[in-house]
C-alpha cells in the first residue's frame, strides 16, 4: 500500500502577501504626500547665478591630472599651489570629465573651499550661466 504525501496548498499564503505587499506600497506613496518635510536652511551661504566668461575654468579630468584656466594639466600635488596663486575675489568654474574619478573633484573643491577668497561656481563652460556659492566667511 503506497501512501502519497500531500503537499500543502500555498496559494492562500501567497494570496495573503501579495495583499500585504500592495497595501504597503499604498500606505507609503500616500503618507509620503502626507507627511510635511521640512529641511534646513543653509547658513551663511548663498548662491546666484554667474556668467561663464567672467570665471575661470577648473577642469577635472580623467586620470589624476586637472586644468586650471589656460593652464596645461597640472598634476593633483600642482593643483593647491596654483589655487594659492589666484588673485581673491576670482570666480572658479568647477567641471568634471564624466570619467573623472570623484576623488579627484572632491580634492580640487576642498582645496578651493580652504581659499575663503575664492568664489566657487559648478557647471560646464559655455553653459550661459552656472550657480556660484560662496564660502561663509566671505561678504
Amino acid at each position: 500500500m503506497t501512501r502519497q504525501l500531500e503537499e500543502p496548498d500555498v496559494t492562500p499564503l501567497i494570496n495573503v502577501n501579495l495583499v500585504i505587499l500592495v497595501m504597503t506600497l499604498l500606505i507609503a506613496s500616500h503618507a509620503a504626500r502626507l507627511l510635511p518635510l521640512v529641511l534646513p536652511k543653509a547658513q551663511g551661504a548663498r548662491t546666484a547665478l554667474v556668467g561663464t566668461e567672467e570665471a575661470v575654468v577648473l577642469r577635472v579630468e580623467a586620470g589624476t591630472t586637472s586644468r586650471l584656466g589656460e593652464r596645461a594639466s597640472l598634476s593633483a600635488e600642482a593643483l593647491p599651489g596654483e589655487i594659492a596663486r589666484l588673485p581673491d575675489g576670482t570666480v572658479v568654474l568647477v567641471s568634471m570629465d564624466p570619467k573623472a574619478p570623484y576623488g579627484s573633484l572632491v580634492r580640487a573643491v576642498d582645496c578651493l573651499l580652504a581659499r575663503r577668497t575664492v568664489q566657487v561656481a559648478f557647471g560646464q563652460p559655455g553653459v550661459t550661466s552656472s550657480f556660484r556659492t560662496w564660502p561663509q566667511s566671505a561678504k
